[in-house]
């Protein structure tokens, strides 16, 4: 998804574009008449110098200029030129006026920041003072109307045509800013209504393995004490085994040894052998027994 700031950086191109190319028609059409019309040489070289500036700057926003920098010299050449033109166009009474909202139209559309209020500044000031020396004429000598070759009518129809053409196109471009930030903004929604529905899946999956953990340490608790229990049933087998068991084995082996000395003539010398051996590998087997539980 294109983000808004590429949008933005994208229609201040465009805006920079179209207003460069009306301006290049404009002053090459005024050309072409003061050259048709035999007009004052002063408005010609003014028609020619403007048309040249603009020429100039769009092919070097064609050729992959910065747009902002162009647009800033683009509307720094406007200055002095407002005011060069303001003597030759009849300043107050002649077309100028309307090149002036123009102009402030341009400022506020193609300058960004810092930029559009000191260029936006500058240009009321401008027009401010060239106004009220309107009537003294003591900073600019005002040209008389007769020597304009430019109808008043066919000025105020551009200028008007521009202010109309960048208002719509800042209209288009906010209304195209906005249709990406709600179209961003249902995206988003769609990504925390997923997210709540996973958080929601993973909490219960947390109280499920939480559930899991609690039988488990119930389970592990059931078979320590099972564990216990049995360890307690072995201790007292190998008590028993060692002292109940082992006793009474170890009498019969001592009864065993005292009728081997008793049988002197050997007439049961050979089972009291057997029993006295089955004995032994029985008390071997309780030793070991023994062992095995200690």
């Amino acid at each position: 998804m294109i983000s808004i700031n590429s949008n933005i950086k994208n229609n201040e191109f465009k805006l920079l574009k179209i207003v460069l190319i009306t301006s290049v028609v404009f002053w090459f059409l005024g050309m072409i008449k003061g050259f048709w019309f035999n007009g004052e040489q002063t408005i010609l070289i003014l028609d020619s110098l403007s048309f040249s500036i603009a020429v100039v700057i769009l092919v070097a926003l064609v050729l992959g200029g910065n747009p902002e920098l162009l647009a800033k010299l683009f509307c720094l050449s406007w200055l002095p030129m407002f005011v060069i033109y303001w003597k030759y166009y009849g300043g107050v009474e002649g077309s100028i006026t309307y090149v002036y909202f123009t102009v402030l139209v341009i400022f506020l559309g193609l300058l960004q920041g810092k930029s559009r209020l000191f260029m936006t500044i500058i240009l009321c000031l401008v027009n401010l003072i060239l106004t009220l020396d309107a009537e003294a004429e003591i900073l600019i000598k005002i040209a008389p109307i007769e020597n304009l070759i430019n109808p008043l009518s066919v000025n105020y129809l551009f200028n008007s045509t521009i202010v109309a053409a960048i208002v719509v196109f800042i209209k288009v471009r906010f209304d195209k800013e906005r249709e990406d930030i709600e179209t961003q903004n249902q995206y988003l929604d769609r990504l925390n209504q997923e997210l709540s529905i996973k958080n929601e899946l993973l909490s219960n999956q947390q109280q499920q393995i939480k559930s899991i953990q609690n039988n488990l340490e119930e389970l592990v608790h059931e078979r320590t004490l099972e564990l216990e229990n049995r360890n307690k049933e072995l201790e007292t087998y190998a008590y028993d085994n060692a002292h109940v068991v082992r006793r009474p084995l170890s009498n019969i082996l001592s009864l065993l040894d005292i009728l081997n000395e008793e049988d002197r003539e050997g007439i049961q010398k050979s089972q009291l052998k057997d029993i006295q051996k089955n004995a032994k590998d029985l008390d071997e087997v309780v030793q070991k027994i023994n062992m095995i539980l200690h």
